[in-house]
């Protein structure tokens, strides 16, 4: 599933379950939140009071119903207006109260107002600033990476399928429950990036 917004602040939900497409916004979106479960099951959890208070030192697994990391924050969403803080600030604030110690690799603030993004990782806790106005979005720029594992400014360099294939391959070899995946389907999955044509738009 899917947590989107665009500029004016309108945020949505997109969730595809046995094959068709879920759409929340609106009136259907209670809560402007997302996290690992279905969005339906995490609301009534959150409204009922009966989601598990989230407990970073008492979580053993990522994939745990993450109804209390929903519920943590959903209770915070209202309270950005009395916290005399910057959205980041607070979104990042928010993030920390959720953040599991061993496995958050690392937390995104998107400003879809500037636009921009702020960036927190496990092995660097300076808060970094990616600008889109520095940014090349033409159809014929290439595409860009920056490695997360390595402290420090983010070093951007020419993203390829080669290193995208290093990248699936230590990934799911450091993952238990990925490392079952086969090499040829590591490598498909490695060289799926190729197959997204550049936007047309037409005049």
């Amino acid at each position: 599933h899917y947590f989107i917004s665009d500029r004016s602040g309108d945020v949505a939900v997109l969730e595809v379950l046995d094959g068709k497409l879920h759409v929340y916004t609106g009136k259907d979106l209670p809560v402007a939140a997302l996290a690992n479960n279905l969005y339906a099951e995490s609301v009534k959890a959150f409204q009922s009071g009966t989601a598990r208070q989230f407990d970073a030192a008492a979580a053993a697994s990522p994939v745990q119903p993450s109804f209390g990391r929903f519920s943590a924050l959903a209770g915070q969403v209202g309270n950005y207006a009395a916290s005399g803080k910057t959205p980041e600030a607070f979104a990042l604030d928010a993030l920390q109260t959720v953040r599991h110690p061993k496995f958050t690799q690392w937390q995104v603030v998107y400003d879809t107002a500037k636009p921009r993004i702020f960036l927190r990782r496990i092995v660097d806790e300076t808060v970094r600033e990616v600008d889109f106005a520095t940014c090349d979005f033409a159809p014929q720029a290439r595409a860009m990476a920056a490695d997360l594992t390595k402290p420090g400014p983010l070093a951007w360099v020419e993203c390829t399928t080669e290193l995208n294939r290093t990248l699936v391959r230590e990934s799911y070899r450091k993952t238990p429950f990925l490392q079952h995946i086969t090499e040829e389907d590591r490598n498909r999955i490695a060289a799926f990036p190729d197959a997204f044509l550049p936007a047309v738009h037409a005049k």
